[in-house]
């Protein structure tokens, strides 16, 4: 890669031109990689999972019906924000990349099934935090020759 832009922010300008002050967007990462423009989004919080179990350990083991549910309204609500994050991303990328964009989502925790879906099915990556190395070299050289470690790997894995 000859040029990598980091913490790009896209803003709005209208038809004053003037540019307003808040980006709409900002993608963490901008580069160039096989004539293709890539955008990658990185998101290193704690799963939704994570928050709603912590605030139930707070609250009293016994909760009301109406209580439980209100929990599970919240639960639901911050999956939705996984969800409506890779929308942005798939927006952003096709205003600033076109139909030859790309976007990688790194994400420090396992996503829902859901929103796996839907990155699958408008052709963005996701890529997990702690498989990041191999899993962009996967994504930009598909068709590298094996190392040893990848053969070592597979070997291992069929002794199984």
């Amino acid at each position: 890669m000859k040029r990598v832009q980091r913490s790009l922010r896209l803003k709005v300008k209208s038809s004053l031109n003037v540019g307003t002050r808040l980006p709409h967007a900002e993608i963490d990462l901008l580069f160039t990689w096989g004539g293709r423009l890539w955008l990658v989004d990185c998101k290193d919080r704690k799963p939704v999972e994570d928050l709603a179990q912590g605030l139930r350990r707070l609250l009293p083991r016994n909760l009301s019906d109406e209580d439980e549910k209100l929990l599970n309204q919240i639960e639901k609500a911050l999956s939705i924000g996984q969800t409506k994050t890779l929308k942005e991303d798939l927006l952003a990328v096709r205003e600033a990349g076109g139909l030859l964009g790309n976007v990688v989502c790194i994400r420090k925790a396992e996503l829902p099934e859901e929103v796996l879906q839907f990155a699958r099915h408008n052709g963005i990556s996701v890529i997990r935090k702690n498989q990041l190395v191999d899993g962009l070299r996967n994504l930009l050289l598909p068709n590298r020759p094996a190392d040893g470690g990848d053969i070592a790997e597979l070997a291992a894995h069929f002794r199984k």
